[in-house]
């Protein structure tokens, strides 16, 4: 086989509104494109961006981890496994890993004349998500919610922040009573609440009859203990998600018994790989797996929605990141994204 050939590039992803969250607000971001190719013209793309806020990790860092230790160590590379067993010794950033996990994936798969869906075995050609209520002002819940509602989406991640409990509760409330029953609710504080803080707002809504599917990272991502004793409550399912980048994160949340439900992401495992194989003993130990996104780009967020098919395809995922894309190449409708 030939030495392969790779190219770095970067596009920008303009926002069709600001995407608000307690952590930060974005319009617009760069993504990095990592192309593997031969002489044949043969290629494959994988993607990532920038999280400093989540992954500690920065557009130069990537670029650097790409051009000067992927590249050299994946150049004589043969097969999929072999390239797959060298990201994984490399000490760098999950999100410049999970790029070339992607891009070996794709590149792999069409010398086989296949497509990513069937290398990864999946049959499915649609799969349901969520999408993203921002923090926004509670006057303008009205019109998000109901544009949500209008295209079809049937599960909604209420984003909310550090503030009063009585301005997050009236808010829940807000948006309780202008969905009717077929639509759920998912609260993502983005570790921004307390312990005591999450606990009374669980019984606030048990309260007011407000169900939600979860209660995603509400707390600290060291605070293991803390998403464990939320869970003892048993008010509320909860979920780690920033809490869990590696097997031994989740090790540590089975052994904590920290929540019945997790959010793999591509980018903070390192790769579809990693990703698949965390979630396979997710589901092993009896955990609900949930398949996210960073907000990135459409090449990003169809490999992890690729992946939630083959991991739970019944389920309702957390892939709305390229429906937020204002030029978007993916088809969202009826809170179903096409793979």
């Amino acid at each position: 086989m030939s030495t392969l050939g790779f190219t770095l590039s970067r596009h920008e992803v303009i926002l069709r509104q600001p995407f608000v969250t307690s952590l930060r607000s974005v319009d617009r971001y760069p993504v990095i494109s990592y192309t593997i190719s031969d002489e044949s013209e043969i290629r494959g793309v994988g993607e990532c961006v920038a999280t400093p806020v989540i992954i500690g990790d920065s557009l130069g860092q990537i670029e650097q981890d790409l051009k000067g230790r992927i590249s050299p160590a994946l150049a004589n590379v043969s097969e999929l496994e072999e390239g797959l067993a060298i990201l994984a010794t490399l000490e760098i950033a999950p999100s410049s890993k999970a790029a070339a996990d992607m891009a070996l994936h794709s590149y792999f798969a069409a010398r086989l004349n296949l497509t990513l869906c069937s290398q990864l075995g999946s049959r499915a050609v649609r799969i349901k998500t969520d999408v993203t209520i921002p923090i926004a002002s509670f006057n303008e819940l009205d019109l998000i919610v109901q544009d949500r509602i209008d295209q079809g989406f049937s599960s909604l991640k209420v984003k909310l922040r550090a503030v009063a409990l009585s301005e997050n509760i009236a808010i829940m409330q807000k948006i309780k009573a202008l969905i009717g029953p077929q639509v759920s609710l998912r609260v993502d504080p983005n570790q921004a609440w307390e312990f005591q803080y999450a606990k009374e707002f669980l019984i606030a809504l048990n309260e007011l009859d407000i169900s939600i599917d979860y209660l995603e990272q509400p707390v600290g991502r060291d605070r293991i203990n803390d998403l464990a004793r939320l869970s003892a409550l048993d008010l509320a399912p909860i979920m780690a998600d920033e809490s869990l980048f590696s097997m031994s994160d989740l090790e540590m949340i089975i052994e904590s018994k920290a929540c019945t439900w997790i959010n793999v992401k591509i980018l903070k495992s390192g790769g579809i790989a990693p990703a698949r194989a965390i979630a396979n003993v997710a589901l092993a130990s009896g955990l609900n797996v949930s398949i996210g996104s960073m907000m990135e780009g459409a090449q990003g967020v169809r490999a992890a929605a690729i992946l939630a098919s083959v991991i739970a395809p019944n389920l309702t995922h957390d892939l709305d990141a390229a429906w937020w894309h204002e030029d978007c190449a993916i088809e969202y409708s009826g809170g179903e994204l096409e793979l």
